[in-house]
């Protein structure tokens, strides 16, 4: 009969048990239940009664991290001090009530119900240094109370003079704030954009030489950049990036150190290779020749040879002329 290796199916056995312990349903965690024994906590729904909101904008205002929410069991508890301070919020205040203004049937508020002097749309905009659009726009965000006239002279939207004033003051803080950050920023590169300011700018196509680099970019090290490479090779930057392309030059992309920005960078080692390289040195040669004024000249005698070729040609077997400029001017 047929005798199986008991160590064989000892494997086997635990091998079994290892997958079926892999599909086996882990239990879940368990889970809190009942409610948060501390107090101060209250459900979401109270939470949205609070706010003036639905129970989906608060998981929204969740989402966003401006309300932190806790599990309890199945439902979701939130802190009252926090979603007091949340209603609290002027911007939220003016937002819900403007939203309850129109659920009241009234958009916005008469002009005579303003609590304090009140000033039109383009004085607004003239005290904030904004257009009268912006106006509208921050309006809409409730950051401005907008009160309105419908009858009578004076009809259109009108601003509490303080709330602006309070707004113009708290943008002039945020663009002080923004200017000192900028400049704080830009001082430390200031000197050194001044000092090497004197890189010359190559077009398109043109070989790099000496007068062409910096100061600082005469002294070659270890790494060259791709205008010292096309110095030592004395051809364009393109061309650079075409033998790097194609794998005859290994290029690294690393920061710069005067500027700090990442720029492609060679081993001067590989250069002076490339330089030496008698097939590379053949083929530019060649390639000189063929772009250089004697090479245009000769390309364009054996094009005229060409064509004085086929005009004889073409005459012996009989063709008009027209015929034949018509032939020549398909080929060309």
């Amino acid at each position: 009969g047929w005798f199986v290796a008991a160590t064989a199916v000892e494997a086997l056995r635990r091998e079994r048990e290892q997958k079926r312990a892999g599909r086996a349903v882990k239990p879940r965690a368990a889970r809190r239940r009942g409610q948060p024994e501390e107090a101060g906590w209250v459900t979401t729904r109270t939470a949205a009664r609070i706010l003036g909101l639905c129970v989906k904008t608060v998981h929204n205002l969740t989402d966003a991290g401006k309300l932190t929410r806790t599990v309890w069991g199945r439902r979701g508890y939130f802190r009252v001090e926090a979603v007091e301070a949340l209603a609290r919020e002027p911007n939220r205040a003016r937002r819900t009530e403007n939203r309850a203004r129109g659920a009241a049937g009234l958009r916005l508020a008469r002009r005579e119900d303003a609590p304090g002097e009140t000033v039109r749309g383009a004085e607004a905009a003239r005290m904030l240094g904004v257009c009268r659009m912006r106006v509208s726009r921050l309006a809409q965000r409730g950051m401005l109370t907008v009160y309105a006239v419908t009858r009578g002279a004076g009809r259109g939207h009108w601003f509490l003079a303080a709330e602006v004033a309070e707004l113009a003051a708290a943008r002039e803080g945020e663009r002080e704030a923004k200017a000192e950050r900028l400049a704080e920023r830009v001082e430390p590169k200031r000197a050194l954009v001044t000092r090497f300011r004197s890189r010359a700018v190559l077009p398109v196509g043109g070989r790099v030489d000496v007068g062409d680099l910096s100061e600082w970019e005469r002294y070659f090290g270890e790494w060259l950049t791709t205008r010292q490479a096309a110095w030592m090779l004395n051809v364009a930057m393109g061309t650079v990036a075409g033998l790097r392309q194609r794998g005859r030059l290994a290029g690294r992309r690393q920061e710069t150190l005067i500027h700090g920005q990442m720029w492609w960078h060679y081993r001067k080692a590989d250069v002076v290779a490339l330089m030496n390289d008698a097939g590379y040195c053949k083929r530019r040669y060649l390639y000189e020749r063929h772009l250089s004024a004697e090479g245009k000249a000769r390309l364009a005698a054996e094009a005229r040879a060409r064509e004085d070729a086929e005009l004889d040609e073409a005459r012996r077997a009989g063709l008009g002329r027209r015929l034949i400029e018509s032939l020549l001017a398909e080929r060309w």
